[in-house]
């Protein structure tokens, strides 16, 4: 064999060797290249999804925040109408713990930014349960009520065994809307 014989031969199995070694590492990194492309356009296809979505949830729902809100706040109308629509949450709630109202004045009503505030001034007789009963439904509804004063005494000793032996004098405020008037 002669030398430019023996070169060519050489090169020949160089450039197979290069061609086994490219063909068996080419195929895997073109297979991962092609199944992270895919993961791409997977994740940008949820992206864009989850884009949408949480646009769709940063819309405000009318319906729901109108109906909380008309729940949370006393009616409206006139002031009159309001402070009687508290009264009679009052008077719901002292029947339900059977409490005795003995005085119900209504307070003028003071402009608070949007809203007014109608309040009601009650002193009634309770029981200790009933007064809890009370103070927690004035609390825990859903009509939004603030507890601006409360004075508790029992009655005298000669109340003793009596079915409501605390008088308590309360006053409560709610807010319509409204402001300024």
């Amino acid at each position: 064999m002669t030398l430019p014989r023996t070169r060519l031969v050489a090169a020949l199995i160089a450039l197979a060797l290069i061609a086994v070694i490219l063909g068996i590492t080419i195929p895997p990194v073109i297979s991962a290249y092609g199944e992270g492309r895919e993961r791409l356009e997977l994740r940008q296809r949820l992206h864009a999804a989850l884009l949408v979505e949480a646009g769709r949830l940063r819309q405000p729902l009318p319906s729901a925040e109108a109906e909380a809100a008309s729940e949370a706040l006393l009616p409206e109308g006139s002031d009159s109408a309001a402070s009687a629509g508290l009264q009679d949450r009052l008077h719901t709630l002292f029947r339900e713990a059977g409490a005795t109202a003995s005085s119900l004045e209504a307070l003028p009503a003071v402009a608070a930014r949007d809203l007014r505030q109608i309040g009601v001034r009650v002193q009634f007789a309770a029981s200790h349960e009933g007064l809890v009963s009370i103070l927690h439904g004035i609390e825990d509804g859903r009509m939004l009520l603030v507890v601006s004063s409360l004075a508790v005494r029992a009655r005298t000793s000669r109340a003793v065994g009596e079915t409501n032996p605390l008088d308590v004098s309360l006053e409560v405020h709610g807010f319509k809307p409204g402001g300024e008037r």
